[in-house]
């Protein structure tokens, strides 16, 4: 984990997006993927311990099923993600889920959200220091701030922002679809970034967790995270 600075304020345009109201549950990521070895057990609770790759398949096997695309399209897509799953080398897979959210970000399928429409999602268009409902935080609004071993709660168990989105301060970590960036006082639409840009960090990571203090939470905090690792604090939601 690597804590990064929010600084310059600069003003970002985006363009529409849906967005999942939820975090992703175990319940559905089981579906879709075939397992579930979240730490904290249970259905309506968020999937945790997934990284960065495992993601983009859960996105990837979500849009073969569940999106509107031609059939020659899924069983390229499904091609993509069986030969890597049964391939030797770990790169081949990693080569596959990269090559995914390349694909996904020119066209409208099921990927993780970029930076900038999670923070616009968590402001809620008022700018609001926290995801919630009123721009506020406590344990009566979000999930965060709990003794070690008692994890995650079920998705939505907190009031939804103005927006309609549940769990945006709390609960998990939510990886985005960006490598970690320096922030520039540039204006700028739709910034998608999808190269390592040489700045020593990851994908980048919002929204505070179930430990760790309100800080964490605040709808302008920026976490950078590995691609690899599985962590009990980190899930995510998705995107189109």
């Amino acid at each position: 984990f690597s804590t990064h600075s929010d600084k310059p304020a600069h003003t970002v345009t985006v363009s529409p997006f849906m967005m999942s109201a939820y975090e992703v549950t175990q319940e559905e990521f089981a579906y879709f993927m075939g397992y579930n070895f979240s730490e904290f057990q249970g259905a309506r609770r968020p999937v945790d311990s997934a990284n960065w790759f495992e993601q983009q398949e859960f996105c990837l096997r979500k849009t073969i099923v569940q999106s509107d695309i031609s059939d020659l399209e899924k069983a390229k897509l499904l091609l993509w993600v069986e030969t890597a799953r049964n391939g030797r080398k770990r790169q081949v897979y990693f080569d596959a889920m990269s090559r995914y959210r390349y694909y996904a970000s020119s066209r409208e399928l099921y990927r993780l959200p970029w930076e900038a429409e999670w923070e616009f999602a968590a402001k809620a268009g008022n700018n609001y220091l926290f995801g919630t409902i009123d721009g506020t935080i406590s344990t009566n609004l979000a999930v965060f701030g709990r003794k070690s071993g008692r994890g995650t709660m079920d998705v939505g168990s907190k009031p939804a922002n103005r927006f309609g989105f549940f769990d945006l301060s709390g609960n998990v970590f939510e990886l985005c679809n960006d490598y970690y960036s320096v922030y520039s006082n540039v204006p700028q639409k739709d910034p998608h970034r999808l190269s390592y840009n040489n700045d020593g960090y990851g994908i980048v990571m919002r929204g505070g967790d179930w430990l760790n203090v309100a800080a964490f939470s605040l709808s302008t905090h920026r976490e950078s995270l590995d691609l690899v690792g599985h962590y009990n604090l980190v899930g995510f939601r998705y995107a189109r």
